[in-house]
């Protein structure tokens, strides 16, 4: 919270100081720590400013450095798995296994799940997302998928 702060004091050319004075402080008092009210902010600002007063001049570079800085990162979610088919299909079956559940679990949504072959019989699915566990539940629901799809076979 202190260096978006600062940021904002130097590229306004203002003291540290007296954006503290300003609504720094207020922050503090109203939510358990003012990096809350900075995470608020980053879904709704007005929400997050409504009981301080936050010059205007002031409040559009702080939404920027916000966005900046605390921005969600994408984590690359990962598995390796073993797969193998004994049954006369084979390979076949490993083939129609992945490529089916690729397609209905990517059809659900926007996060984008995918299969590689590391070497025979081992293979990893991946995701990249901002929402952690959202991504592991469809990796598992991917890997349940493809264990019900082989045991049909």
């Amino acid at each position: 919270m202190h260096n978006i702060l600062r940021q904002v004091a130097v590229k306004k050319e203002v003291t540290l100081l007296s954006l503290y004075k300003a609504f720094g402080w207020k922050l503090y008092k109203l939510y358990d720590h003012a990096y809350d009210a900075f995470r608020l902010a980053l879904t709704d600002p007005t929400l997050a400013f409504k009981d301080v007063k936050v010059p205007e001049e002031i409040k559009g570079e702080l939404l920027e450095a916000i966005n900046h800085r605390m921005a969600p990162q994408q984590v690359k979610i990962k598995a390796d798995f073993e797969l193998k088919c004994m049954t006369f299909e084979g390979v076949e079956a490993l083939r129609y296994a992945l490529l089916t559940t690729q397609k209905e679990v990517n059809a659900s949504d926007d996060l984008e799940v995918k299969f590689t072959l590391i070497a025979p019989p081992n293979y990893r699915i991946e995701c990249q997302t901002t929402e952690k566990n959202k991504g592991i539940d469809k990796l598992k629901k991917a890997l349940a998928r493809i264990k019900e799809l082989i045991e049909e076979k």
